[in-house]
């Protein structure tokens, strides 16, 4: 329902859900490295997707850019990393920035991106699985 709302908004987003939270793509950067930036994001590691929504904070946390990961449990493993689109590059998708990471994180597990023209694209394994 998160994606549907930030779709509505126009408001983009890339989510992963690991397949295995041990084996995630390596930030090659962050949104946003001043101490305020690292002290918020650590607030938000390890805290429950729902916990997040019910208090409105997810829609903060998703759309202020970079990579939002979440574990299959429901919680957050990381969010504002910058990850490699190097390896985007291979399947040569089209689109912009949040194309490109959505099909480089998708080499981890399932990728989710809002875009902010409204359309779900659901990425697995760098191919588009759908769009919605």
């Amino acid at each position: 329902m998160v994606c549907y709302a930030l779709s509505d908004l126009r408001r983009g987003t890339v989510l992963l859900i690991p397949d295995d939270a041990g084996k995630m793509p390596k930030p090659v950067g962050a949104i946003d490295n001043s101490d305020l930036g690292e002290a918020l994001k650590s607030a938000f590691i390890n805290q429950s997707f729902t916990d997040l929504t019910s208090s409105n904070s997810i829609v903060g946390i998703l759309t202020s850019d970079g990579l939002t990961t979440i574990a299959k449990d429901g919680h957050i493993l990381a969010c504002g990393e910058i990850v490699d689109i190097s390896g985007a590059a291979r399947s040569k998708p089209t689109g912009g920035g949040r194309t490109h990471a959505a099909v480089a994180a998708s080499a981890y597990g399932l990728a989710i991106k809002v875009s902010e023209d409204g359309p779900i694209s659901l990425f697995k394994h760098g191919d588009q699985l759908i769009r919605m």
